[in-house]
């Protein structure tokens, strides 16, 4: 070979190293951590890399057999567990090569139903895949997927929902991986038809104009635990036909304890706060008199005096309302800061108290024999953050609408007791006071 060939052949195969190498890095590239940003791989005209160029040599949708188990849970109420397990999200279903056991397989399929698994990369059976299970490799693999929902109807998701169902549960799981030192995460929401429905592929909740809306910020802020990737399972998603292969997912989350359970949602709001960059908490400016919020709700369960209580506690207390309509998730969580004492009706508003400071109360008002309504797993939230009360409306004529019928009392909007309020409020500071006492007194203690 001469010199000239020699270094002809050698230039191409540098040409062709790059143009794989290119290949690589963008593809890794196609699915990030923050929703805005994301891309799916269509064509290389995407800077993507197409499907049949794999990034992974390593195949684990060819021939291993994949575990799938089946525990309690929270939503679905049955957790499933899975290895060896990919996705092609063009297919909008999960693919396995084997399973360990058919019987959870159909559990899984038409039990829950939420979403779909199936043997093989078609709806054939095992034994008739198609050539593309036989021989496929991974585009992206990840060690831990985390596939679930989000409260998400009528073009809007549910405040205490996403906490309680999605975000609180999901933390636990990432949490635990971060103490394995697992790495290589992605999340994948999806969204219900309809609650114990199979998942809509073409929802447009994590679609670009969607962006500034709280269940996207509150995804993007669960990214930051051990550095997640983010791919929603969309009608943006449906155009990705690369294999995403997971060694290990866990599908819906796992039956959660919250009473026993203080320190994770401690820990929970600790790190929101951090990954939000939440202002440092302020003392009081007059320390004899305390900040007190009173949460304004706009569609139901409506407090009907808010200035009338305003005014019968302006001799203890400086108490204004605050409205948290059109703010931010982050803008939320920065204005509860502020205050000594958070008052509200069961409902969306009054769930920002998790995020409150250490050591200011949080109190919930509850409707008129309200039998249905969720006010004692709010409170079990709201406790584990520090002081708490509770008041419950006795009566019957301060209820203006539903009464008679306990579902819709509690929707129902209130008058509430003036003077019930005024104690309601005077035993708040009391708690305020004698947390701040016995938090001095503890670190009194702890000195040297």
């Amino acid at each position: 070979m001469t010199s000239s060939t020699s270094s002809t052949a050698r230039g191409s195969a540098s040409v062709y190293y790059v143009h794989i190498t290119l290949l690589l890095v963008l593809s890794l590239t196609c699915i990030t951590n923050r929703g805005e940003d994301r891309e799916y791989c269509q064509s290389e005209t995407q800077g993507c890399a197409v499907a049949d160029e794999p990034t992974s040599d390593e195949s684990i949708c060819h021939g291993r057999e994949s575990i799938i188990t089946a525990a309690a849970g929270h939503w679905p109420y049955i957790f499933f567990t899975a290895t060896d397990i990919y996705l092609i999200p063009s297919t909008k279903q999960f693919h396995v090569s084997a399973v360990n056991d058919k019987t959870t397989l159909d559990l899984f399929n038409k039990k829950i139903g939420t979403w779909q698994m199936v043997i093989g990369s078609s709806h054939q059976s095992n034994e008739a895949a198609d050539e593309r299970d036989l021989s496929c490799r991974c585009h992206q693999q990840f060690q831990e997927a985390y596939i679930f929902t989000v409260y998400y109807w009528h073009g809007s998701s549910n405040y205490f929902h996403i906490f309680y169902d999605t975000a609180i549960p999901i933390y636990s799981l990432l949490q635990e991986a971060t103490d394995k030192n697992i790495k290589d995460i992605i999340l994948l929401p999806s969204v219900e038809m309809m609650r114990m429905k199979p998942i809509t592929w073409e929802t447009d909740a994590f679609l670009e104009h969607n962006n500034d809306k709280y269940w996207m910020q509150i995804l993007s802020v669960l990214t930051g635990v051990h550095g997640a990737k983010l791919l929603p399972l969309d009608s943006k998603a449906i155009h990705n036909t690369n294999v995403l292969c997971f060694k290990k997912a866990y599908f819906g989350v796992p039956k959660m304890e919250y009473k026993q359970s203080e320190g994770l949602l401690r820990n929970f709001t600790r790190f929101v706060k951090e990954q939000l960059g939440t202002a440092e908490p302020v003392e009081s400016i007059l320390q004899n008199r305390l900040r007190v919020g009173l949460i304004k709700r706009s569609n139901r369960r409506l407090i009907l005096n808010n200035e009338e209580l305003i005014d019968a506690v302006r001799d203890i207390a400086d108490m204004e309302l605050i409205i948290f309509e059109w703010k931010s998730f982050s803008e939320q969580v920065e204005l509860v800061q502020k205050y000594d004492i958070l008052v509200g009706m069961n409902g969306a508003g009054l769930m920002n108290a998790i995020f409150r400071r250490e050591g200011s109360v949080a109190v919930q008002l509850v409707p008129y024999e309200a039998t249905q309504l969720n006010f004692g797993d709010f409170g079990t939230l709201l406790k584990a953050q520090g002081p708490y009360l509770e008041w419950h409306n006795k009566h019957k004529e301060l209820t203006k609408s539903g009464v008679g019928d306990s579902r819709r009392n509690s929707q129902a909007d209130t008058i509430v007791h003036v003077q019930e309020f005024v104690t309601l409020i005077q035993n708040s500071i009391e708690l305020y006071q004698d947390y701040q006492k016995s938090r001095k007194n503890a670190t009194v203690l702890e000195e040297p």
